[in-house]
């Protein structure tokens, strides 16, 4: 039997005892939640059905202080003789206490008479007095109850006091007066043993649903208390379709935190306190702590600490799930939350604990007021920052602006925050950008701080702004002090707003360059760095990532020097690794470079995912002069994918005015002229292809890496009929090189063959296929095999022109280059071939040498692609024709499987 069933059968037992005319008194104690009240219940159905005059009231907190309220409670509680009410509740005046006196001792008299009352109706039927949650009753009707269970020794009365197990002294009173009488028996109702838990989840649940564990789990993170052991059974039903697919362990889910809640608020107020502060402290909660917080005594905090395990709540300054800490956490008002925050803050430094720790008690209490605040901040935002928090790092730094500083500390704690809100968001930093251009303006900001504010200034296009901080900090010492951010920011504007360099740094007279020493940054400057330092250098930008030390402009300049050298490969390792669990601003940049990776590998629907993807990470205001550069690949991509009206759309974005000043607009020039081209207005794409020209030479990035300016310019002229203005672009382009940029060069090899006569063409068309084949882009590829595919059929060579035209059209599908594929496609019925059907008789092999030999390759090229021989390959030819039952090349199916193209 269970414990419940037990003391049901006790009281049973009492109450036959009563009904002989032997008075008893029963004292029901446990914890919150034992079932208490429920026995109660039970209890009194029974006694009403047995013919008793049954009398119930429940005690409650808010009610403390109402005279005579729980007495009031059991005479309405059922239908009283008219002579009884009036005898009880006609009290004269002078019997009533004082106004506002609410607490005050009953009158002698109305003492006697009510007792007498309640004891006159014990003689018509056996009556049961039962009192949930004494212990909230008022000081009035306790005295009453205490002068009545004096006089039922002999009368027909069962009084059952419903009391919440504590050591409050007051309780510990009533037990000790209850206690005299010989006919006083108590009840204390205990938490649910394992057992009892099973039960109970079976009951709830069914024998079936419940997997073994579950009950001794339940019992773990309930303590056995009933209430919470039926809330983790409905959690579990909740969620019984995801449940089936796991382990059946309980779900801790809401009903579970609103039953932790429920207990608190039933219980003492003390517990309650003692439970807010555990749930502040978290883990560093000790008996001592809490106590400190609360201003309390330690050996009452151990005592509610015991209480608390007790009723299942805790298991000692520890909450059995933190799922309940949260619930706890989220209960506490706001003030009240704030102050034990606070106090936590004060406790937790005086023991020396970690600087993290105190710093979230002050960002949570919003506090920044004790001495000692400011650096305890300072000290967690840079560890914070150290392990990729930046949010909980900009938080401490901002409470840490509003602590007691001079202007020099509130300068550079600024500075600190614009830092980190780079990473979190670039958006948010502009609010602070007049404040550190009146700090600097004042001699408050270091290099390294004066630094960061020009490189901010320029991505927002505050161009003025950082030519003057520029100027200031060139006309000091205090540049030599940060050597490397300096190189590194002059790197920067030189490379991505030179304007500003210009201004600040204006080129010396002539015939003072000598005599100045070094030449300025300005001279110094190569747009694309050549050597195997540059690359180095880059890498080591890259790899400061994984530290949370490399800007987003520092991260732009590394990524486009690996792609600008063909380093294609590194540049992808490096946005994949960084990408994963990067920072908002950090990821979009990454995204960004990422879709220039996927265009230039032909990856048309990758690039125009992940530009977009680069834009709804950060808002355009964030972006600053670079929004034009997930623009550009946005508008590239759609362009070519025949999405017209979207390229249209984004052309009318809105951008800065001052990203026109900026490298960021070269690359929208581009991808602007381009859209032109395609949709036949070209009068409108020279003019963009010559304005790129324009700025490319006056700000000194006039390198076919950076922007290939006169390779655009000379498509436009072509499609124009120029073809000698064409070719002279062309070849200064060629004689400027590319850098180890093989795409580059490729395009410009493609474009030029269009100005060279058939039999020259194809060999430039062969040189720029190879170029797009080695580094992986297949748009341009396709590209170079339809004009391949033309120059073939020129000359009178058919088969080879079928070929190419049909690898095109392949490739043109893969990519998404709609345009293309499009173009291509009236031709289709002369490039069909017997189709993939049927390729699976075909060894990996055969397959391989088939798909080489469908892109035109020689046996020659096949064999040293494949490290075979000649007649390898025309063996494996030969089985290949016979299986797909075709006669030549030509007839080679137009669907081989691009995987096998890859791997050759």
């Amino acid at each position: 039997m269970s414990a419940q069933g037990t003391s049901f059968e006790e009281l049973k037992f009492r109450y036959l005892e009563s009904t002989r005319g032997e008075g008893r008194v029963v004292l029901v104690s446990g914890g919150v939640a034992s079932g208490k009240t429920e026995l109660a219940y039970r209890f009194g159905q029974f006694v009403a059905e047995s013919g008793a005059l049954l009398l119930s009231a429940v005690g409650s907190a808010a009610e403390r202080t109402v005279w005579l309220g729980v007495i009031s409670q059991l005479l309405d509680s059922a239908q009283l003789p008219p002579d009884i009410g009036e005898t009880v509740t006609g009290w004269g005046e002078e019997e009533a206490p004082a106004p506002g006196n609410g607490r005050g001792n009953v009158n002698e008299r109305l003492l006697h008479r009510v007792c007498s009352a309640l004891l006159k109706l014990a003689r018509t039927r056996p009556l049961v007095i039962v009192v949930d949650d004494v212990h909230f009753a008022d000081e009035a009707s306790l005295e009453v109850l205490l002068r009545l269970q004096r006089r039922i020794g002999a009368a027909r009365v069962l009084l059952i006091l419903n009391q919440r197990e504590s050591l409050g002294r007051e309780q510990r009173a009533l037990r000790v007066e209850l206690a005299r009488q010989p006919y006083f028996r108590q009840i204390t109702l205990g938490s649910l043993s394992p057992a009892e838990v099973e039960r109970l989840v079976e009951d709830t649940l069914g024998t079936s649903t419940v997997t073994p564990g579950f009950a001794e789990e339940c019992h773990r993170l309930s303590g056995g208390n009933p209430l919470i052991v039926r809330a983790l059974a409905e959690d579990f039903r909740a969620h019984s379709r995801r449940v089936r697919l796991c382990s059946g362990e309980p779900i801790v889910d809401e009903r579970f935190a609103r039953a932790v809640l429920t207990c608190l608020h039933r219980g003492e107020d003390e517990l309650l306190l003692t439970a807010r502060a555990a749930a502040v402290l978290g883990r560093s909660a000790t008996p001592d702590t809490i106590a400190r917080v609360l201003g309390a005594e330690s050996v009452a905090v151990t005592a509610h600490l015991e209480g608390l395990r007790n009723d299942g709540l805790m298991d000692g300054p520890r909450f059995r799930h933190e799922k309940a800490r949260f619930a706890v956490l989220g209960d506490i008002p706001g003030e009240e939350c704030a102050e034990l925050h606070l106090g936590a803050a004060e406790v937790l430094h005086d023991d020396h604990a970690p600087h993290v720790e105190i710093a979230a008690h002050l960002v949570a209490a919003g506090d920044a007021s004790p001495c000692w605040a400011v650096p305890i901040l300072e000290s967690a935002a840079e560890h914070q920052l150290a392990r990729d928090k930046v949010k909980d790092a900009t938080e401490c730094l901002e409470l840490a602006l509003q602590g007691r500083l001079s202007e020099e500390r509130s300068a550079a704690l600024t500075a600190a925050l614009v830092r980190a809100q780079w990473r979190l968001n670039a958006a948010a930093v502009i609010r602070h950008l007049d404040a550190l251009m009146a700090a600097d303006a004042a001699g408050r900001l270091d290099a390294k701080d004066a630094l960061l504010l020009i490189r901010t200034l320029a991505w927002f296009g505050r161009s003025a702004d950082a030519v003057v901080v520029l100027e200031r900090l060139n006309g000091t010492a205090a540049r030599r002090l940060a050597p490397a951010d300096h190189r590194l920011t002059m790197e920067w504007l030189n490379g991505w707003i030179p304007e500003i360099v210009a201004v600040a740094e204006p080129p010396p007279a002539p015939g003072e360059g000598a005599d100045a020493g070094a030449a300025p940054a300005r001279a110094r400057f190569t747009p694309v760095p050549e050597g195997p330092e540059s690359l180095d250098n880059a890498e080591l930008v890259l790899q400061r990532c994984w530290i949370g030390d490399a800007t987003p402009e520092a991260i732009i300049g590394a990524m486009h020097l690996l792609i600008h050298h063909g380093r294609i490969e590194r540049a992808s390792y490096w946005c994949g690794h960084l990408l994963d669990g990067a920072d908002e601003t950090r990821r979009a940049v990454l995204l960004d470079v990422s879709a220039g990776i996927a265009l230039r590998r032909g990856d048309l629907t990758g690039a125009e995912g992940q530009a977009r993807a680069a834009l709804h990470a950060l808002p355009a205001h964030g972006w600053g002069v670079a929004l034009c550069s997930p623009l550009a690949k946005l508008v590239l991509a759609n362009t070519a994918m025949g999405n017209f009206n979207e390229a249209r759309r984004l052309l009318r974005h809105v951008v800065p005015e001052s990203a026109k000043h900026s490298r960021f607009w070269l690359a929208m020039l581009h991808a602007r002229g381009h859209h032109h081209m395609v949709t036949n207005r070209l009068h409108a794409a020279v003019n963009d292809f010559q304005s790129a020209g324009r700025h490319a030479v006056q700000w000194g990035l006039d390198h076919p890496a950076v922007v290939p300016w006169r390779s655009d310019l000379a498509q436009a002229y072509l499609a124009m009929g120029q073809r000698d203005p064409a070719r002279e672009l062309l070849r200064e382009q060629m004689t400027l090189g590319g850098g180890d940029d093989p795409r580059v060069r490729g395009v410009a090899l493609r474009v030029l063959a269009m100005t060279a006569d058939a039999k020259e063409r194809i060999g430039l068309l062969s040189k720029a296929a190879d170029l797009f084949q080695d580094c992986g882009d297949r748009y341009e590829l396709a590209l170079t095999y339809t004009e391949l595919s033309g120059a073939r059929q020129s000359v009178g060579d058919v088969g080879q022109a079928r070929m190419m035209a049909r690898y095109a059209l392949q490739l043109a599908k893969a990519c998404g280059a709609s345009v293309l594929h499009d173009r291509l496609l009236p031709s289709s019925k002369a490039v069909d071939g017997a189709g993939t059907a049927g390729l699976e008789v075909l060894s990996a092999a055969e397959r391989k040498v088939a798909t080489l030999a469908s892109r035109g390759l020689s046996n020659r090229e096949i064999g040293r692609k494949l490290y075979i021989t000649e007649s390898t390959v025309e063996q494996h030819l030969t089985r290949v024709y016979r299986k797909l039952s075709i006669k030549r090349r030509s007839e080679l199916p137009v669907d081989l499987p691009m995987e096998l193209t890859d791997t050759a």
